[in-house]
């Protein structure tokens, strides 16, 4: 055996290389690991967030829609079910279809509906009096399921509304 540079032989300056070169490949596989898991970290995050964005939308408009009852909101109702779709899945998806329905439904009697006569200062016939009774009802029948669909749609975003890494 030739003794080399310190004292080594050649056998072990090869020994030292491919060690050195053995640690680097570790470090550089740690780094990408890590990079992986930061870009991964970041989709969720970003997922989160456009979820999180649509479902504050739709509680927005569902709000807006108790208080004024008007097929504008109706339809922006139901105009998020495609990001609901996309974002949380087919079943949430379905919910949100048959909440814009249901607002749709209300919207719909709201709107044929007049006010009751004896409200403005007519005398009311029995029979008008009965409709309005009856589409107050109907009104009423068709919120609990409007309420009932968005607790729904609430129940079925809660899973993907966490935010875990």
């Amino acid at each position: 055996m030739v003794e080399t540079v310190l004292g080594m032989t050649d056998l072990q300056i090869k020994l030292v290389t491919a060690a050195g070169q053995l640690a680097l490949t570790a470090m550089v596989a740690y780094v990408a690991w890590q990079q992986w898991r930061t870009a991964r970290n970041k989709l969720k995050a970003d997922l989160f967030d456009r979820r999180f964005a649509a479902f504050e939308e739709l509680r927005r408009t569902v709000s807006t829609f108790r208080n004024l009852q008007h097929m504008p909101e109706a339809d922006a109702i139901l105009a998020l079910a495609p990001t609901f779709q996309y974002l949380f899945g087919t079943p949430v998806s379905q919910d949100v279809l048959q909440l814009g329905g249901s607002a749709m439904l209300i919207a719909r009697i709201r709107r044929d509906l007049a006010l009751p006569p004896d409200l403005i200062g007519r005398e009311v016939s029995p029979e008008q009096r009965d409709d309005w009774e009856v589409a107050e009802s109907e009104i009423s029948e068709a919120f609990e399921r409007f309420n009932a669909r968005y607790l729904a749609v609430v129940a079925g975003t809660r899973v993907a509304l966490r935010l875990e890494h």
